[in-house]
C-alpha cells in the first residue's frame, strides 16, 4: 500500500499562510480551502521555524526595489540637470 502525497502550491500555501496571520484561525483557514488542519499546522511550524529564510528573501527583494528606485532617482536628476542648464 502506498501513501499518496498530495502537493499543494507555493503560491496556495503562501495565501493560505497569510490568512492565518490575518485571522489567527487555522482550523477555518484549513476548512475554507480544503486543506487537512494536520498539513496547515505543519506549514504554520516551518514557517516558526525559519523566519529567517523568509526575512532575507524579503530583505533581498527590497534591496533589489531599493537599488532600482536609486538608479531612478540618478537618471532623473540628470534629465533634470541637463534641461536646466540647456534652458
Amino acid at each position: 500500500m502506498t501513501v499518496e502525497v498530495k502537493r499543494y502550491p507555493k503560491e496556495l500555501r503562501e495565501q493560505i499562510l497569510k490568512e492565518i496571520k490575518d485571522t489567527g484561525n487555522m482550523a477555518l483557514v484549513a476548512r475554507n480551502h480544503g486543506i487537512t488542519y494536520h498539513t496547515v499546522v505543519s506549514w504554520v511550524d516551518s514557517e516558526r521555524k525559519t523566519p529567517a529564510k523568509t526575512q532575507k528573501r524579503e530583505i533581498k527583494a527590497l534591496e533589489a526595489r531599493l537599488k532600482d528606485a536609486e538608479l531612478e532617482n540618478r537618471i532623473l536628476k540628470e534629465l533634470l540637470k541637463k534641461q536646466t542648464n540647456s534652458g
